[in-house]
């Protein structure tokens, strides 16, 4: 059932992969992580968060690259203000082009979508052009290596997958959405202009924001896998 957590489990270290699940598609089912992954930088803000320190996190760190509560939380209170100076596992969703503007679009001033993605906005545009493609690949790789689920397949989620789990657009919240939804601080895999993508923060927000600077979204994978792996 939508909401029931399975967990992919390492026989080695004990330790396992939780997912939520988001659709039963049959002979498969789609789940969202649990919580966001151990990549990207460790993000310090000053008192009125109007600079930060961001510290890349060690690849050799416990953990790297996989599951981990600490990751893309931040603790906000009821109006949105946050609650801690510290974000660890925020990750630019790609690099800063020339005016500012995203890889899906063409080099003309008006930077339209190119029609790989597709013809209008919210537009998926997960690809090896994002800089969280690399990690997302290497958490698969883990899955179904080291874990052993062969039918296994990641990605990020996407703008319908969210309103359709109830994600409001005019209200930019999740307020209506299963509270795992918004639990962490994530991008999702659709643009919502030449130089947005729409991200979930942790105090039910849901709306764009400037897909390459260092702000408080993570990286949380959504996972289709055969039932008869669970």
């Amino acid at each position: 059932n939508v909401g029931d957590v399975i967990a992919l489990c390492n026989a080695d270290t004990g330790k396992s992969e939780d997912f939520y699940v988001m659709k039963d598609n049959g002979d498969t089912i789609t789940a969202l992580a649990k919580y966001n992954l151990l990549v990207g930088n460790t993000v310090v803000y000053n008192d009125d968060f109007s600079d930060e320190t961001v510290t890349p996190i060690s690849m050799s760190e416990e953990g790297y690259g996989l599951q981990n509560s600490i990751a893309g939380y931040m603790p906000f209170d009821s109006e949105g203000n946050p609650l801690s100076h510290t974000m660890k596992g925020t990750i630019a969703f790609a690099e800063i082009k020339n005016e500012n503007y995203g890889y899906w679009t063409d080099n003309t001033s008006s930077h339209n979508l190119l029609s790989k993605y597709g013809t209008s906005y919210p537009a998926n545009v997960f690809d090896s052009n994002s800089l969280l493609y690399e990690p997302v690949q290497n958490y698969k790789t883990y899955l179904k290596n080291t874990l052993g689920k062969t039918s296994i397949d990641a990605r990020l989620i996407t703008y319908e997958e969210l309103t359709s789990l109830g994600c409001n657009v005019s209200e930019e919240t999740c307020k209506s959405a299963p509270t795992w939804v918004y639990s962490s601080n994530y991008w999702t895999a659709s643009a919502g202009s030449y130089s947005t993508v729409w991200y979930v923060a942790s105090f039910d927000y849901f709306d764009r924001n400037f897909f390459s600077q260092i702000v408080i979204a993570g990286l949380r994978p959504v996972i289709t896998i055969k039932k008869s792996e669970l």
